[in-house]
């Protein structure tokens, strides 16, 4: 395994020469743009008259258009986020995002057109055997059908469209843009490098860090707000175009989380803050400070292991194949291609993703590894997705992708077996406390910190909604605000603090869609409590769960592994297992001598 330079390779993507690269983008654009039209000309109009294996060929005529757009896209998406100064990945990322508006607007006469049939011809649409390939994403859409704007002309659909894909693309890829061109401190570092100095031992650095990138972000919070401001005026209009009783009510039905199943859950994150504040009361004595502040909250604690990438790869490597030896045989896949981009330069994006193109059967994974524990995990993690979309790669475009709270949950998953089997290889019992306290970080951030990242996206669209427009004043109160109520009095939120949401691109890139990695972060663990009890029969229903992607109600794919989404004792019982594992660190924390203190 290269300890440098770990790139991914594009090849399988770009359809090209390196020197018309350009043009080929565009031909391949304008040949996606023309196929949507001549669907269009060929069906518009005529779907009600359709028998099922009509419906069929122009369902699956729809997917392969999805999937042709679809590799476009994650060209252009892979290449932006390794280099958004890179000479065309801007016009690229720009052109795919314009594109996608383009093709939705061609094709959505085909949703349209079926939320018009009767409740009976629909009904024989979900019995029909030819479309049984369809059936769950078809469920979805007839329970859409009362947003939708039926009764409206190509333009506004048109307009919509706009609104939704390639204006909010258009936005994002500004904020990004933002990010990743700023320059933080005197050695001019990239955001993504800047803010892992967050993570310095030394306290005095952290704290210089901080200022720092209070400084540099200082230059572009009034920016970052506008974006901000402009996403929500979009999502807005186009809620009250389709007349939404609430912002995320098409995105419940469409990403499958129920609104009764949220406010069990968040009920139960939002009464867990107290252990978050517990741990990192914890966490201040191992550290030895009389008071934690914010820019100590990714302080590492004493015998947290770095982690190279060999011994990082190598460890998801041995816990993949623990869960199983399919999981086993596409974690090595993944790591020994070149699907992978690991390192952090500048001009990188910050974060980390899994992404299998359509036709793929590997995913690639992004990554910032600067060697930390958590730099490992995070590799786990995106592997974990990778495991679960290389199951479900066959299926067609309409199922291949799970629903987003159980495809977090199956990377979570994984998190948790390479946690616990790191955990048995480690001897040293100093180390042990320091896994012990680097795993409960992981959870919080996966739990209750998400739910209060969630709860600031909230906030901000009742600003809005209220104000018209926010300043960059107005997002540093709603994240203070947030951030204090979920910290209490554990940790003093400084001055420095107060505009790191522009570090949190969620809630502008996908909104709303931190609200599944609680979700994901309980049901993970139900999962690790079935995992125990009887790996090899769990690994089979995982991998069968896996290889469903979306052909099934995530409702239903749970219960196969005996988990019930709207039980509140799936969350609390998460919440105990979190409150033990505190509990763990404490009594070792207690039973150690000589702990040392980095300051």
């Amino acid at each position: 395994m290269r300890l440098t330079g770990v790139r991914w390779e594009l090849g399988e993507l770009d359809e090209c020469a390196a020197e018309d690269a350009g043009q080929a983008f565009q031909a391949r654009a304008a040949a996606i743009r023309e196929r949507a039209s001549a669907l269009r000309r060929a069906h518009e109009g005529e779907i009600a008259a359709l028998d099922a294996s009509g419906l069929r060929g122009l369902l699956d005529e729809r997917g392969g258009l999805a999937d042709a757009l679809g590799r476009l896209e994650s060209l252009a998406r892979l290449r932006f986020a390794a280099g958004a100064g890179a000479r065309g990945a801007a016009r690229d990322q720009d052109l795919a995002s314009r594109l996608a508006g383009e093709v939705a607007s061609a094709t959505a006469f085909v949703d349209r057109e079926l939320c018009r049939l009767p409740q009976g011809a629909a009904q024989a649409a979900l019995d029909a055997p030819q479309l049984a390939p369809h059936r769950h994403a078809l469920a979805k859409l007839f329970a859409q059908a009362c947003y939708q704007l039926t009764q409206s002309g190509p333009d506004r659909e048109a307009e919509l469209a706009a609104l939704e894909i390639t204006d909010r693309l258009r936005l994002t890829v500004r904020w990004a843009s933002l990010a990743t061109g700023l320059r933080v401190g005197a050695g001019q570092l990239a955001l993504s490098l800047a803010a892992g100095r967050l993570a310095a031992k030394n306290r005095a650095r952290r704290a210089r860090a901080a200022a720092e990138l209070a400084l540099a972000l200082q230059t572009r919070r009034s920016e970052l707000a506008e974006v901000q401001s402009g996403l929500l005026a979009l999502e807005q209009k186009a809620a009250r175009a389709r007349n939404l009783p609430h912002r995320l009510a098409l995105a419940d039905i469409a990403e499958e989380s129920p609104a009764a199943a949220r406010a069990v859950l968040m009920d139960a994150m939002r009464r867990a803050y107290p252990l978050a504040q517990r741990y990192f009361r914890l966490k201040k004595r191992l550290l030895g400070l009389t008071e934690l502040c914010s820019h100590d909250l990714n302080a590492p604690l004493p015998h947290q292991p770095r982690v190279s990438f060999d011994r990082a790869s190598g460890l998801t490597l041995a816990s993949f194949a623990g869960i199983s030896p399919v999981f086993g045989r596409i974690a090595r896949a993944i790591l020994s291609g070149s699907r992978l981009d690991a390192f952090p330069r500048p001009g990188k994006q910050t974060g980390a993703f899994c992404l299998t193109p359509p036709g793929c059967r590997l995913p690639f994974i992004f990554l910032n590894f600067s060697g930390t524990w958590r730099d490992a995990s995070i590799l786990a993690h995106e592997c974990g997705h990778g495991a679960h979309q290389a199951l479900s790669s066959r299926l067609n475009a309409s199922a291949r992708q799970s629903a987003p709270a159980l495809a977090e949950a199956v990377a979570f998953f994984a998190e948790l077996v390479f946690f616990h089997a790191t955990l048995r290889r480690t001897r040293s019992p100093a180390r042990k406390l320091a896994l012990l306290c680097a795993r409960i970080e992981d959870e919080l951030t996966g739990s209750v910190r998400q739910a209060a990242l969630f709860a600031y996206e909230e906030n901000l669209r009742g600003l809005f909604e209220a104000k018209g427009k926010l300043t960059a004043a107005d997002l540093d109160a709603a994240w203070l605000a947030c951030q204090g109520a979920l910290y209490g009095g554990s940790v003093r939120l400084t001055g420095d603090y107060r505009s790191l949401w522009a570090l949190s691109p969620h809630p502008v890139a996908i909104p709303g869609y931190v609200r599944h990695y609680p979700a994901a972060a309980c049901l993970a663990r139900g999962m690790w409590r079935r995992y125990t009890a009887g790996p090899a029969r769990f690994a089979a229903v995982l991998e069968a769960v896996c290889a469903c992607g979306s052909s099934q109600p995530q409702a239903e794919l749970a219960l196969l592994m005996g988990l019930d989404i709207e039980s509140p004792e799936l969350y609390q019982s998460a919440m105990d297992d979190l409150a033990d594992l505190i509990g763990q660190a404490e009594d070792a924390a207690g039973a150690s001598q000589g702990w040392p203190s980095w300051t």
